[in-house]
């Protein structure tokens, strides 16, 4: 694992984001997350060129932040943010690192 360069461009028609989504995953950004006038593209900090990125972002006059996002566990980090779910006091779905639920009914059939 390594760490992660985060580009996000503002101000994009959605004509734009399309054609850079193209681009940019034959660059070798693998990640995209789109919004209103937004798009955020993640690449490994190794394969991540700056100058294609300016060469692009030049040819077509685009605004666009960039960010290092640190390595991490994104597994554990999700995992981090599942919490258990309880339907109908019948049936609990947790996590193994979450504590058994306890508060469920037994029903007999």
């Amino acid at each position: 694992m390594n760490n992660y360069i985060q580009i996000t461009f503002t101000n994009l028609q959605p004509e734009q984001a399309d054609m850079l989504i193209a681009q940019l995953s034959e660059a070798g950004f693998d990640g995209f997350e789109e919004g209103e006038n937004l798009l955020k593209a993640f690449i490994p900090e190794n394969d991540y060129n700056k100058f294609l990125l300016k060469e692009l972002t030049y040819k077509y006059r685009l605004q666009y932040a960039e960010q290092v996002i640190p390595e991490q566990n994104w597994n554990a980090l999700w995992e981090s943010n599942f919490q258990p779910v309880v339907v109908d006091d019948f049936v609990g779905v947790r996590a193994c690192f979450h504590e058994p639920i306890s508060v469920l009914n037994t029903r007999l059939a």
